[in-house]
């Protein structure tokens, strides 16, 4: 039997790292994030997490700094 190509997923490449995947991820807004004014960039699952994560740290790491000055 065919199958039907109305339920085949449609599949993204993710513009981080190049992977094909049926789902993509972008924060707009965050804690002390806001990208409503930039290029949409869209990533997969490990690449989101990935970035994410690193973008809390590093606004952690700032917050710190700003608050023992």
């Amino acid at each position: 039997m065919a199958r039907n190509k109305a339920l085949t997923p449609p599949h993204f490449i993710c513009e981080t790292c190049g992977k094909e995947t049926t789902r993509l991820r972008r924060d707009v807004l965050d804690i002390k994030y806001n990208a409503l004014g930039k290029t949409p960039f869209w990533n997969c699952e490990e690449c989101y997490e990935k970035k994410r994560t690193e973008r809390l740290l590093k606004a952690t790491e700032l917050e710190r700094e700003a608050s023992s000055s």
